[in-house]
């Protein structure tokens, strides 16, 4: 297995985080974990790259495109994506699947349990505070731009309270979070 997954499984069982090892064709091991937050449910994804020292994480959301909205969902992202600092929005056209992905490469550094929950949390917390945007577009009938101003205009308005409700609220065992 990757020394950084073991890394990340001991980091994840320090702070009793529920999750599952699963293995991607060709062996690759990779965890993933069941997480509710404020505005939806979602899976994280870790993964790690040992030979190029990187430490991926990736998050999922509930969130069904319809074929007929996947341009407005990609200008969405494009628009979101402007103002993210650490991570992106992806879309995948043939399937329809929205993540956040959020990198961080640590050649020459060592992994630590502070530097992988700061990528991990910050992960966590834009796609919860940006999902409000995504169901604006696809359900409240607002156009990418309008989307992704109501967006700005909340999380600018977010109190340091605010966030640790997001990533610190009563969670049941498959899906807590730290």
């Amino acid at each position: 297995m990757s020394k950084y997954i073991d890394l990340i499984e001991t980091f994840l069982t320090e702070e009793d985080w529920f999750y599952n090892t699963c293995k991607a064709e060709g062996g690759r091991v990779y965890l993933r974990a069941p997480f509710t937050a404020k505005h939806c449910h979602f899976d994280i994804v870790c993964d790690a790259d040992d030979d190029d020292d990187l430490i991926m994480v990736f998050i999922y959301p509930t969130i069904y495109v319809p074929t007929d909205k996947q341009s407005l969902i990609a200008e969405l992202i494009c628009r979101l994506n402007h103002h993210i600092i650490l991570g992106n929005f992806e879309f995948d056209f043939a399937d329809s699947v929205v993540r956040f992905k959020s990198v961080i490469d640590i050649e020459g550094a060592e992994l630590t349990s502070t530097l992988f929950f700061n990528l991990f949390k910050s992960a966590l917390l834009t796609m919860d505070q940006s999902f409000p945007a995504f169901m604006a577009l696809l359900y409240g009938n607002l156009s990418p731009q309008e989307s992704t101003t109501r967006y700005l205009q909340k999380s600018q308005d977010k109190q340091p309270d605010d966030v640790k409700e997001t990533i610190s609220q009563d969670q049941s065992e498959e899906s807590r979070l730290h």
